[in-house]
């Protein structure tokens, strides 16, 4: 819980309607940024030029581009508030307090976010899981300069997989394995061969590659048939940091310190936490139940980024209700649902999977 200091009670601040409309369309409000920058030490008093709000909102603007110059920033403050901050007042207030502000400002978009709503799926299935790690197998490259302050993988150039069937705990395991047609098998190796980039995979994984295989603790009650629809809306993670990396320009870096690109990562986490995130599910619902087409995340995502103004107008729209003739609506279904196809989409295998 964040507490706001006896003598710190007064301190008032008066954000442009800029700032409080992109904040209110992440779900934000510029007293609860005040507050922590308080707390966290960021700020002390009423500040000059650059308040806590002001300076998060450009960070989070800016940093879908990719991580932005300290001139970057000013110039989207200055945008913002019309007060022409240099870029060294940027770098004045970039320490690690800042970055302690925009951590705990992630935190509580996130903690706004935590619903109790679980999957529909049998629970059964799940339960003797105490956690999930949701983790992404791609290499983001970092400046040489970074290496020492981020861990990585070494051997980027290089894969390998090892599975153990009886760990030091003897912990049970099945391997379930089927065969897959051969154009499919062939698709994958074509894959394989562009992805490793000249390092060409051996024939022992080649040959793999004709068969479909999941290694599990689950119980032989779940069949391949049910492994494979679990593992297809579990790719959903796959899904949501591609659409992270393609549309947040995640690896877009340029030379910035290791703070500096902790704070605009963090930053992106944010507009996508409450932005990508959130707003998606709403429109998404709304969007259903209107047409009953689905909207497709990953253009969701991009249609977004694009501009982020359109975070504000699909914010308003909902809080009108969500008509169907509004304008952020006919954008939504035209420009981000699925495009017809044979093949299911991520909601309707989830539908067919979850019905009675």
């Amino acid at each position: 819980m964040i507490q706001l200091p006896e003598e710190k009670s007064q301190i008032s601040i008066s954000e442009p309607s800029a700032v409080k409309k992109f904040l209110g369309s992440l779900d934000l409000q510029p007293s609860e940024l005040e507050l922590i920058a308080i707390e966290k030490g960021w700020q002390k008093g009423t500040p000059k030029k650059i308040s806590a709000a002001t300076l998060i909102t450009a960070l989070c603007q800016q940093s879908v581009n990719g991580t932005p110059s300290f001139n970057d920033v000013a110039t989207a403050i200055n945008g913002l508030v019309h007060n022409n901050p240099s870029r060294q007042a940027v770098d004045e207030r970039v320490h690690d307090a800042c970055l302690e502000e925009i951590k705990a400002v992630l935190q509580l978009a996130i903690k706004k976010r935590i619903t109790k709503k679980t999957s529909d799926l049998d629970p059964d299935i799940f339960r003797k899981y105490g956690r999930v790690l949701v983790q992404d197998s791609t290499i983001i490259k970092l400046p040489e300069w970074l290496f020492g302050e981020f861990s990585g993988v070494s051997n980027a150039s290089s894969q390998v997989c090892e599975v153990l069937l009886n760990d030091e705990a003897g912990t049970r395991v099945r391997l379930v394995a089927v065969p897959v047609d051969p154009a499919i098998a062939e698709e994958r190796r074509r894959k394989a061969k562009k992805e490793t980039k000249g390092h060409h995979p051996s024939r022992a994984v080649l040959d793999l590659m004709d068969w479909t295989i999941f290694i599990t603790t689950l119980p032989k009650k779940v069949d391949f048939a049910c492994l494979f629809a679990i593992y297809g809306l579990r790719w959903r993670i796959e899904i949501i940091f591609k659409a992270w990396k393609s549309t947040m320009n995640f690896h877009v870096i340029h030379r910035v310190s290791a703070l500096e690109l902790r704070i605009c990562l963090t930053a992106s986490l944010i507009t996508i936490t409450m932005g990508t995130g959130h707003l998606y599910k709403l429109c998404y619902a709304r969007i259903y139940e209107e047409t009953g087409r689905d909207l497709s995340l990953m253009k969701f995502s991009k249609y977004i980024s694009r501009d982020l103004h359109r975070l504000q107008e699909i914010c308003q729209w909902l809080q009108a209700g969500g008509s169907p003739e509004e304008h952020a609506s006919q954008s939504l279904v035209k420009y981000c649902c699925y495009d017809k196809r044979k093949r299911l989409n991520y909601h309707q295998k989830q539908r067919l999977i979850t019905a009675p």
